[in-house]
């Protein structure tokens, strides 16, 4: 994905596309498993939930971000807000050996696990040359209801 030339130029232009394409609301909820020494689920808990607005799209099949065969019908692409912290959309994370951390995104009423995080954006940080990542593109999955 693309890093910005000029200061502040990913998010200034993040933050437009957003207005112009009006943003679409979803559901961002945090997962939290902990599993025992066989690989079970002993316990889950979820937060209630918080809106967050991104670019959501069907994920085109002509694409070459995506693996062959990887692309079912009804997944999405999705572009959020990203700052690498623990607010962010995250596909899982360990947080201890038994705990890990996953997302889930309810978007127009269908539930969507977030499975791949993409490219990020970049822009160029105030105090130094380093690089500050400013939205990201992800793969986002149907729930299969049993």
């Amino acid at each position: 994905m693309a890093s910005a030339k000029t200061l502040a130029g990913m998010r200034k232009h993040f933050a437009q596309v957003l207005r112009a394409w009006g943003g679409k609301s979803a559901i961002h909820i945090k997962i939290t498993e902990t599993i025992d020494e066989m690989g079970n689920v002993i316990d889950s808990s979820q937060d209630s939930g918080t809106t967050i607005y991104g670019i959501i799209s069907p994920a085109s099949y002509k694409e070459t971000y995506y693996a062959p065969g990887t692309i079912q019908s009804g997944d999405l692409t999705a572009f959020f807000w990203y700052t690498d912290t623990d607010t962010d959309v995250v596909v899982s994370k360990q947080i201890t050996p038994n705990t890990s951390r996953h997302d889930h995104i309810i978007y127009e009423g269908v539930e969507y696990y977030v499975a791949q995080l993409g490219e990020i954006a970049y822009d160029v940080k105030t105090t130094s040359v380093d690089w500050e990542p400013v939205f990201a593109r992800y793969k986002l999955s149907k729930v299969n209801e049993e």
